[in-house]
């Protein structure tokens, strides 16, 4: 599993505007123009709003890890020199940008944060997966294609009761019928008192308790374990991670299916691209579990090497920063 990370060091010399960050309190949400959600889960939701030329970062994650976030805006065309916006946020969560010096133009945006003013900074929005509209007296957010791709596919979905029937049984590698594994179902959601809750729990557990074999990444060795082979062993990839997920859930009466995609390894500065994103090729598998009348995504192994973010019913916008669903026949290439 390639974690994303864009690691950068800001030195003294880095070229920027400091831009003081606070807690907005003028602004409501019904103030902004165009909105575009970020992140969706629990406890977060991050959400980019533009008033006029005003962009506000709204409930950033609470981690110490989001101190300090650098955005870069960047000419699609190369025309205009790149723009760097640093800033630290103080009381709040919130962070307001003005946007109106920087020129006319469609932009690309990519958003770090760190801990700490000089140090490294890690991949937040990066890989042209979220652009941004520069005009005369205002800015709009323009919609990446990896979302218009995967809210299509999203759409399709099945929510008829009777056709959710293939995601409550056993399948290959998801043996949700063995005794052992519905007894661990069982035992962690013993105090769950929904459907949402058992999905939480046997995210938080998957997450939590498998170790992902970086062994097996990094060597290319690798055979797929079942569900029941991951369990025993504690270690796995991606596929094996969906696989026990699918499995313990649906033990549990929670209809829960296997989703095969592309994601973006930003580490080697993989962009998004009209041919990449329309290649349908694979590298990665996550979850989505039908509860109360929708599908949630769901991304056990990605949450298990990110500690920083939660990876569990998270937006479909956010899904989009960084991967790519394919339709539901094709199988996966290589997994992370």
């Amino acid at each position: 599993m390639n974690k994303g990370i864009f690691s950068l060091i800001i030195l003294l010399l880095f070229t920027g505007l400091w831009v003081a960050s606070s807690r907005i309190h003028a602004n409501t949400a019904a103030d902004y123009s165009d909105r575009f959600s970020l992140y969706k889960d629990p406890e977060e939701m991050t959400t980019f709003l533009i008033s006029g030329k005003t962009l506000l970062l709204r409930d950033l994650p609470k981690s110490d890890n989001f101190k300090y976030i650098l955005l870069f805006l960047s000419d699609d065309h190369k025309s205009i020199p790149m723009q760097t916006f640093k800033t630290k946020r103080k009381e709040g969560r919130d962070v307001r940008i003005s946007l109106r010096n920087v020129p006319n133009g469609l932009y690309t945006v990519e958003i770090y944060y760190g801990s700490a003013r000089y140090s490294s900074y890690a991949g937040y929005i990066c890989g042209q997966s979220l652009q941004i509209e520069i005009r005369d007296s205002s800015a709009v957010f323009i919609e990446p294609l990896p979302l218009t791709k995967n809210r299509e596919i999203f759409a399709a979905n099945v929510v008829d009761i009777a056709a959710l029937a293939p995601y409550t049984k056993p399948s290959a590698k998801v043996e949700s019928d063995e005794d052992r594994l519905i007894q661990h179902a069982m035992s962690i959601t013993s105090g769950a008192t929904s459907d949402y809750d058992k999905a939480k729990t046997v995210y938080d557990w998957v997450s939590q308790n498998i170790q992902y074999d970086y062994d097996a990444l990094y060597s290319g060795i690798y055979v797929e374990k079942s569900a029941l082979e991951t369990l025993a062993s504690g270690r796995g990839v991606c596929i094996d991670y969906a696989s026990l997920t699918a499995a313990l859930l649906r033990a549990v009466n929670v209809p829960t299916k296997l989703v095969t995609g592309y994601l973006l390894d930003t580490s080697a500065q993989e962009v998004w691209t009209e041919e990449l994103i329309a290649a349908d090729k694979g590298n990665h598998v996550w979850n989505e579990a039908f509860i109360d009348g929708r599908w949630i995504i769901i991304d056990t192994s990605y949450e298990a090497n990110d500690a920083y973010r939660k990876y569990f019913d998270i937006s479909i916008e956010f899904l989009s920063s960084g991967r790519v669903m394919l339709p539901k026949h094709l199988d996966p290439l290589r997994f992370r």
